[in-house]
């Protein structure tokens, strides 16, 4: 009878044990879930605007300045990435690619200065559409490969 009693404890444990892990096992999935979501939304709303290679920086930081002072759209924030920068953040993301010259080239004609235009809401599309407006009645449409 005695030995009966450690079997029902030991099963009543491992039961209690397997459903706090089932339950940690569901809260992780739904933490995982709406971080996903969150990342999700946030490249949603992020729009870029990107130059030709030889535009003029002081173009392209009039337009950001432009944008960020401007009160018809809303906009979190407006990051510029210059050529430069976008070679660093390749050669952060891929450490183990030696860059020669050969392959600043190719950079060259991939990476481009860019705006990163971070919407604070996009309202079904509107909100990209009057962002897109009023970059091209800037006067820097000659500029720009794609927004």
């Amino acid at each position: 009878m005695n030995m009966n009693k450690k079997y029902i404890s030991l099963i009543i444990v491992l039961i209690l044990i397997g459903a706090g892990m089932y339950v940690y096992k569901d809260v992780l999935f739904v933490k995982n879930f709406v971080t996903g979501v969150n990342s999700f939304n946030e490249e949603m709303l992020t729009r870029s605007v990107t130059f030709k290679s030889d535009t003029p920086e002081s173009v392209i930081l009039s337009l950001k300045t432009s944008l960020e002072s401007q009160k018809k759209i809303d906009i979190e924030s407006v990051t510029y990435i210059s050529f430069d920068q976008g070679v660093l953040n390749f050669k952060d993301r891929h450490p183990e690619i030696v860059l020669d010259k050969d392959m600043t080239q190719a950079l060259s004609d991939t990476i481009k200065p860019t705006l990163l235009v971070r919407l604070k809401n996009d309202n079904g599309g509107e909100v990209s559409k009057s962002l897109k407006t009023f970059i091209e009645s800037n006067g820097v449409s000659s500029y720009i490969v794609s927004i």
